[in-house]
């Protein structure tokens, strides 16, 4: 082609680009004949080749196209344009049609084709008119309501109207798609007799299907197979073996180009039609034939779409339903989602009035469906299966229909089981009461199967009954999981056995009777056994649910290193998530999330700061699931979990920590109450209660009395009886309390310590629970070592001895945080021991907070190892012998004022450091003595802001008392008397609200004595004589 011709014809392209009406389109390219010559395609190619611009590509490529169309006819092509054109409101309703939904706006869509054909004529506009049949068509065809015929005879109509335009000949394309249309119709046809209608059907697909060629036009000739396949699968004519092998092959042609990944819907839907052909197949093996089906079923869960032939119709939706009720691969999810809209949609067809036993069927299976469903507001779901259980009953009675009321009254117990709403302990009584209905028809001798698998739910509800004995709860528990047993033998039922002794391991977990220690290594063995038949491989949900279980007794188990058990259970938790996804088991999988926390809160190795806040990572994505609205027992749970890795939280201030612990835990009593889930409840008030007991915020005494309420409160209800463990570890937290408790005299305070870390120790024994025993003597080591009762150093050679005697169990390797916090209390009490050369005593005070040190580091443990950096500060002013006086008292200095980097500026313990820093300046060698003297008056001062006479009347005295000291020795005698005033007035308040003169009451008279004394001289010395006078009189 010549240059100038190129040229001249890209300017026509341009000049057609900007026309501004399409009748002006029309116009020019009538004018100018060239622009339908085949030159133009190369001129086209080469600007769309030349352009960059993407727009600007696409606005050529139409044009391109327009004017290849029109080399068939420029009226044809033109005349729709045109007609929209001149007609905007047409414009409108077409643009309104394309946005409807194809299936769910069916009525909109009638009535806006048939509001379009006003406009138009099959003379003027004949392609637009036969698209609007064919649409007519496909809405009629795939309409539903109770005029399924009339809507098929309709739909026969238009499409056979649009084939009066779509000819073969003229238009193959549109042609071939309208027969397949037309086929599908006959198909499903009601009127004329159906064998005749499947033979049109047949026809019509193979006609369509010498256009529809899969070289030619792949896609739509794997649409007409598909199709083809089920006319012969429903066909009448010829042996009904071969029919359906018929069909099978034209489904296995049509998935060459339906490919999962290609095309997913129509994937899924001839996936759904292969799996019709072979549930019903005739030859091959019948087993293999329906695990095919139910193979393809679930493989098309998400695509198939609702067809006519009601009754058959419904009875498959029912089965496949079914299928996919029960079945394990897939998405649990989606699963019971497609379930209940397939049952509900079975149900427009089957009703109550019109077909009773098939309707209380699919109810049954409905409920089920509802039980187990995941979306949606778990409560709700509970009570829909329970109503759906209820109407079935009117229907399935013990009379009439034993067996099936059996089942129904089964699912019923299981709902009741599982039920939020109402009172848990009710629900739990309903669901015992309908099981042990159930078995006075599912016998033992009479069914053993079915009575088998009751009597394992009824053990299940036994282990979380909330009312009788729970010790004999979980014995009679696994006694009917025994029972089961006898049936549900590993040989001849491999998976209901494993699925019973998942359920009796999880008994064992829990059991209370027997050594806790025996139990769970019986647990453990049970899950191992179980594991032997739900491996990943055959049973992967089940295999990831029993991984938790069996993570969850390593997580509590007692033999073993504590450590590698910790570790055991976060690889097992870890491996049942390759399983369980937040996609496709969503619950479960928050139950994993909030488990794993828990391993991470406990665990021993690594840093204890990124353990914990990997677990409040964890609790915080469970909850992503476990919501206050949908899940609230289970958002409770988690609540309060993560409350517990707060109070404990190494990073951030510990005064938030603990704030947002107390917020979190009162956010999950607002759901878990006393009512309706006592024994969590307890549980909850036991761990608020630790919150209140390491509180910063607020007087001290006020939480520390908080703290014992809460922990009386939860023994209300965890008494030494039923719940003997959980008792002995509140006993042990209110002993706690009690040790460090302000109100009250302190002596008593003390002796109920003990009295309650005793009583603790009647059930926390070193046979049975060596760990929780050893944690239980190092407090009782604690509560001698603080004794005021019996004699100073009897009391501290008893604490001595409690905390070797822990340091037995544990040990540096397998709780390397629990052996720093016992080493830290042992070289306490050796560090003011009586018995035994003092000397010697502080040195080995020394050796061992400097063994707890080695753990607890600033880095890992900051609050922690402020603490022994304290008193390793203290221990080293405390006239060592060891060393120089002049170097003991820089270490000293050193250690406090490395504590008082990390140590908040408001807390109590700030205060102490800064006393005791205070008192090494007083004491200090190095230096000048007025300055050491200036820095210890700044430290006491400092210290009065917390110490004050209204919150810690007792350290306020003792600090104004040596404050006193110093101004005394400085000469400061105004500021000296100031103070001295203040201790005597705190003295004589303190004896006025305590009954009884303890041992360290005894002490300050005979201090206030020279306190008097002292008061007077700096009177003396600021000239108030005759005021000084008077004090000495």
């Amino acid at each position: 082609m010549e240059h100038d011709e190129i040229q001249a014809l890209q300017e026509l392209i341009l000049k057609l680009i900007n026309a501004e009406t399409w009748q002006e389109s029309k116009q020019f390219i009538t004018d100018n004949p060239q622009l339908l010559s085949s030159s133009v395609e190369q001129v086209f190619n080469l600007l769309i080749e030349a352009n960059e611009d993407e727009q600007a590509k696409s606005i050529l490529r139409e044009h391109q196209q327009l004017l290849s169309l029109c080399r068939t006819g420029i009226e044809s092509v033109f005349a729709e344009h045109i007609l929209l054109e001149a007609h905007p409101e047409l414009d409108t309703i077409l643009d309104e049609l394309d946005k409807l939904d194809k299936v769910k706006e069916i009525p909109q869509r009638i009535a806006l084709c048939q509001q379009a054909l006003t406009y138009i004529s099959k003379t003027k506009v004949s392609q637009l008119w036969a698209r609007l049949q064919a649409e007519l068509g496909d809405c009629y065809a795939e309409k539903l309501s109770i005029d399924k015929a009339d809507n098929l005879e309709q739909a026969i109509a238009y499409y056979q109207k649009a084939l009066q335009v779509f000819t073969r000949e003229a238009m193959p394309v549109e042609w071939a798609t309208i027969m397949n249309n037309l086929a599908s119709a006959y198909l499903y046809r009601i009127r004329g007799t159906q064998a005749d209608n499947l033979e049109l059907a047949i026809d019509c697909y193979q006609q369509a299907l010498q256009v529809r060629t899969q070289q030619a036009m792949p896609m739509n000739w794997a649409t007409t197979m598909n199709n083809l396949g089920e006319a012969y699968r429903n066909r009448i004519c010829g042996a009904r073996a071969d029919n359906l092998e018929q069909a099978i092959d034209c489904y296995q042609q049509a998935l060459q180009v339906r490919t999962q990944q290609a095309m997913p819907v129509d994937w899924a839907q001839t996936i759904t039609n292969l799996a019709s052909a072979y549930l019903t197949r005739i030859r091959g093996t019948q087993a293999d034939n329906l695990e095919n089906a139910i193979e393809y079923y679930q493989a098309a869960l998400r695509v198939r779409t609702q067809q006519t032939m009601p009754v058959d119709w419904a009875q498959t939706m029912n089965n496949l339903a079914n299928a996919y009720l029960y079945r394990i691969r897939g998405t649990q999810a989606d699963n019971l989602e497609y379930a209940i809209e397939y049952y509900q949609q079975a149900l427009q067809v089957i009703t109550q009035q019109t077909m009773p036993v098939n309707w209380a069927t699919i109810m049954n299976n409905l409920g089920e469906a509802y039980r187990n469903r995941i979306r949606g507001v778990r409560a709700d779901n509970l009570e829909q299966a329970i109503d759906c259980y209820q109407q079935v009953l009117q229907v399935r009675t013990q009379q009439g229909m034993p067996m099936d009321w059996a089942q129904t009254i089964t699912n019923l117990a299981n709902t009741y089981a599982d039920r939020i709403q109402g009172m848990r302990a009710d629900n739990l009584e309903k669901a015992i009461n309908c099981y042990q209905k159930a078995l006075q028809v599912r016998t033992q001798q009479a069914m053993p199967v079915v009575w088998a698998s009751t009597m394992n739910n009824l053990a299940l509800t036994y282990t979380y009954r909330i009312r009788g004995v729970r010790a004999d709860n979980l014995e009679r528990a696994i006694d009917f999981y025994q029972q089961a047993l006898q049936v549900t033998t590993r040989q001849a039922m491999p998976v209901d056995w494993a699925l019973t002794m998942n359920n009796l391991a999880n008994a064992y977990h829990d059991r209370i009777q027997g050594m806790r220690a025996n139990n769970l290594e019986q647990a453990i063995d049970y899950y191992q056994q179980a594991l032997q038949i739900r491996t990943q491989e055959a049973m992967p949900v089940e295999w990831a649910q029993t991984m938790n279980n069996l993570a969850s007794a390593y997580l509590d188990r007692i033999r073993g290193m504590r450590a590698d058990n910790l570790e055991q259970a976060i690889e097992y938790y870890q491996a049942a998530l390759q399983v369980i996804t937040k996609k496709n088991r969503p619950v479960d999988w928050a139950a994993i999330m909030n488990n794993l926390g828990e391993a991470y809160r406990k665990r021993i190795r690594g840093t204890r700061a990124d353990n914990l806040e990997q677990a409040i990572e964890y609790y915080q994505t469970a909850l992503q699931v476990r919501t206050q609205k949908d899940t609230p027992a289970d958002w409770a749970i988690t609540m309060n979990n993560l409350a517990s890795a707060y109070r404990n939280r190494v990073r951030g201030t510990r005064t938030d920590n603990l704030e947002r612990a107390i917020e979190y835990y009162q956010a999950a009593l607002q759901v878990i109450t006393q009512k309706d889930m006592e024994v969590e409840w307890a549980t909850i008030m036991n761990n608020l209660g630790q919150a209140y007991s390491q509180r910063l915020h607020e007087a001290k005494a006020n939480n520390l009395e908080k703290a014992i309420e809460c922990y009386q409160a939860a023994l209300q209800v965890k008494n030494q009886e039923n719940m003997p463990v959980d008792w002995a570890q509140i006993m042990n937290n209110l002993a706690n309390a009690y040790r460090v408790r302000l109100r009250g005299t302190r002596a008593d305070n003390l002796e109920k310590a003990i009295e309650c870390y005793q009583a603790a120790l009647l059930v926390r024994t070193q046979k049975d629970m060596p760990v929780d025993w050893a944690q239980t003597i190092n407090n009782l080591g604690n509560a001698y070592n603080d004794r005021i009762l019996g004699t100073k150093a009897n009391n501290l050679e008893e604490a001595i001895k409690y905390y070797q005697a822990a340091l037995q169990v544990i040990t540096q390797k397998n709780m390397p945080v629990d052996w720093a916090q016992t080493m830290h209390n042992l070289a306490s009490a050796y560090q003011y021991r009586i018995r035994g050369a003092k000397a010697e005593n502080l040195e080995k005070a020394i050796e061992y907070y400097q063994a707890a040190l080695q753990v607890r580091t600033q880095k890992d443990m900051p609050v922690e190892w402020a603490r022994t950096m304290n008193n390793l500060g203290i221990a080293y002013a405390d006239d060592r012998l060891y060393g120089s006086k002049a170097d003991n008292l820089e270490k000293a200095i050193e250690c406090y004022q490395a504590t008082l980097h990390r140590k908040n500026n408001r807390s109590v313990e700030w205060a102490n450091t800064i006393l005791n820093m205070g008192n090494a300046y007083q004491k200090r060698l190095c230096g000048t003595k007025a300055n050491n003297l200036e820095k210890a008056i700044e430290c006491y001062q400092a210290v009065l802001q917390i110490f004050t006479p209204e919150t810690m009347p007792h350290n306020h005295r003792l600090t104004q008392h040596n404050l006193g000291h110093l101004h005394f020795d400085k000469n400061h005698w105004q500021a000296a008397y100031t103070a001295y005033q203040a201790a005597l007035q705190i003295t004589e308040t303190l004896f006025t609200i305590e009954e009884g003169t303890t041992e360290g009451q005894q002490t300050e008279l005979v201090e206030n004595r020279d306190l008097s004394a002292r008061i007077s001289y700096c009177l003396a010395k600021v000239g108030c004589f005759d005021e000084a006078v008077m004090r000495v009189e």
